[in-house]
């Protein structure tokens, strides 16, 4: 898909962007994935936007409406093919904007998590990311702040998807939670030793700036 002359288009308002996107439904994937992957033709408050919608894609979440609970839950549209061009896809978005802008990187992070979470078949999510900032030669702040936020956003997203397991059937929670716990286990502490050579061969390169550790969260 490639994006219209509209999204281009400087003089439109934020507000129509944003009610473009909202109301695409399950359309939006290839577009906010474009849009973040395109040059700078397209304004950066687009982008930031973009990356917000496909965070909250990936993610799971609530919202109040009219004093009623919401929740939006659209990782379900992806088939596993598409999944599989999704994870590949956000390690490219990761490099892109390795150097920011921190708001869309700090999206972008959060999306892999998410997707981490629940993309059961990928279980190499902090080597995937070393390698890429290895292949790369990007800035390390990235990594760091990668690594900052996926503990917190495994945890959370874990307890919000089985609030969502719990409204659609009290039957799965069982289950579910111990396939989530399984997930948590893979992302953050499977195979520790081998991530841990690889973060410290990573922080030794001669290319590698660790100055900006601290300012990372």
């Amino acid at each position: 898909m490639h994006i219209s002359k509209y999204f281009r288009n400087r003089c439109v308002p934020l507000s129509s962007f944003c009610f473009v996107l909202t109301n695409a439904k399950g359309n939006s994937w290839p577009v906010v994935v474009e849009l973040l992957s395109s040059n700078s033709s397209v304004r950066d408050e687009i982008k930031i936007f973009a990356a917000q919608t496909l965070r909250s894609k990936v993610s799971c979440f609530t919202t109040l409406s009219n004093s009623v609970l919401q929740i939006k839950y659209d990782f379900h549209q992806l088939s596993l093919e598409s999944t599989k061009q999704l994870k590949d896809k956000l390690l490219e978005l990761f490099v892109l904007y390795a150097n920011g802008p921190r708001v869309i990187l700090i999206q972008i992070c959060v999306s892999i998590a998410a997707l981490g979470l629940q993309f059961k078949t990928w279980n190499s999510v902090i080597s995937d990311v070393v390698h890429v900032c290895e292949e790369s030669r990007i800035s390390s702040d990235a990594l760091w702040q990668f690594l900052a936020i996926l503990p917190e956003e495994v945890y959370a997203g874990r307890k919000m998807i089985l609030t969502v397991l719990e409204c659609l059937n009290q039957l799965l929670m069982k289950s579910q939670d111990q396939e989530l716990n399984d997930r948590i286990t893979v992302l953050l502490t499977k195979d520790a030793d081998e991530v841990f050579k690889l973060l410290l061969n990573y922080a030794q390169s001669p290319c590698t700036d660790l100055s900006s550790v601290e300012n990372i969260g």
